[in-house]
């Protein structure tokens, strides 16, 4: 007995209908791609690598996006677009480009993108979180002034300090309980990523340790326990903070941002629903404004008025705008105060066979940009 197949296309092979079968759903999700690309006109997108299908420019990305991102701005521009997946994303990595995403365009790109993971898109973490809530509603613009007011404000950091320089000193105590052992630096937060690197460029460059020696020498007894109201007698170590984050931001692409509605920035569309992202990382490197920049040389904050309140679009690490860091007053008193706290009261020194010019400086792309091999070092009690 004939089959339908056969008896209605009696020219076709017996085996065609199986197959076309089988091609359906192939064909149905290359035409619903083509309808979803296809559905509103043609935009005017940032410039960038042609995408490939389906995975569009996820192969150009890899594992350390904001080393890939750089290099595409270079040969693209200072405002690129790339589509992973089926989501647009648009980098800027220029300062004029940060100012137009954090200042020009505030408004309308402040939606955040919130990632695939349990804890942010958690809604009642999202409804009452000032990192990861994806409109800046009423409810978040009170709730940030109201964590401002109540933790911020230099008065609630000044009432905190005790708390900070007690923190310092039971980690003062640790190391001189670990005397003559290796040292681990590396965790997960922001503070002790920054430590890290922090430590890791002062050895690296031995000259700029001493100097920073230098500097609580001259000022502090021996035995002294630094304090955070000696912060303001060392802006040479403040310096090699800045200078730390230039190098290595602790989040090298901000937190993302989304476009809440089509938006018209340095010439380009920014379509509504696009990933936005500020590479900072690459800022901080560019030789453009910075002289020597891939140098370690705080000295270049020893003049002018240049900082990382979000208002020097070339040096962002915690960005700016109305998404700035809400902690950033006491992140940095954190770190100073860590930092000096470890250049004051230790020598350091590297694993036997280690060169401090041979320390390698690679980096781990993740929440917090971290140095890829932990930093060991071995610590001598100097007070």
């Amino acid at each position: 007995m004939a089959t339908i197949a056969e008896s209605h296309f009696p020219f076709l092979p017996a085996t065609f209908f199986p197959h076309s079968l089988l091609a359906l759903p192939i064909l149905f999700l290359l035409l619903s791609l083509f309808l979803i690309r296809n559905r509103r006109p043609t935009l005017h997108l940032p410039p960038g690598p042609k995408p490939w299908p389906i995975l569009g420019n996820l192969l150009h990305v890899g594992s350390m996006p904001h080393v890939a991102f750089a290099r595409l701005s270079q040969a693209h521009g200072p405002l690129i677009s790339l589509r992973l997946g089926t989501q647009t994303v648009v980098v800027g990595s220029t300062p004029e480009a940060a100012s137009e995403i954090l200042k020009t365009h505030d408004h309308d790109l402040s939606g955040r993108s919130v990632p695939h993971v349990s804890f942010a898109r958690d809604p009642e973490l999202n409804h009452d979180s000032i990192a990861w809530s994806t409109h800046c509603t009423d409810h978040w613009r009170s709730l940030r002034s109201m964590v401002r007011a109540e933790l911020f404000t230099s008065r609630a950091i000044e009432q905190q300090s005790d708390l900070r320089e007690k923190h310092a000193r039971e980690m003062a105590r640790f190391l001189n309980r670990k005397r003559g052992q290796e040292m681990l630096a590396a965790v997960s937060d922001t503070t002790s990523a920054s430590m890290e690197w922090a430590l890791a460029e002062l050895l690296k460059n031995p000259d700029t340790m001493t100097a920073a020696r230098r500097e609580f020498d001259g000022k502090f007894p021996e035995g002294h326990v630094i304090k955070e109201s000696d912060l303001a007698d060392l802006p040479y170590l403040c310096a090699c903070v800045k200078e730390t984050l230039r190098l290595h931001p602790p989040a090298p692409l901000l937190l993302p941002r989304r476009a809440a509605k089509d938006c018209h920035v340095m010439g380009y569309t920014v379509p509504q629903g696009a990933h936005v992202f500020v590479n900072v990382w690459a800022i901080g490197r560019d030789p453009r404004y910075w002289e020597d920049a891939s140098s370690f040389k705080p000295e270049r904050f020893m003049v002018g008025d240049v900082d990382f309140k979000g208002s020097h679009f070339e040096f962002l690490p915690f960005g700016s705008g109305r998404r700035i860091c809400s902690g950033l007053p006491m992140a940095v008193r954190e770190i100073q105060l860590a930092v000096a706290t470890l250049v004051h009261g230790f020598d350091w020194s590297l694993p036997e066979g280690t060169a401090a010019g041979d320390l390698e400086m690679e980096e781990r792309y993740g929440v917090t940009l971290k140095k890829l091999n932990p930093l060991v070092l071995f610590p001598t009690p100097r007070v």
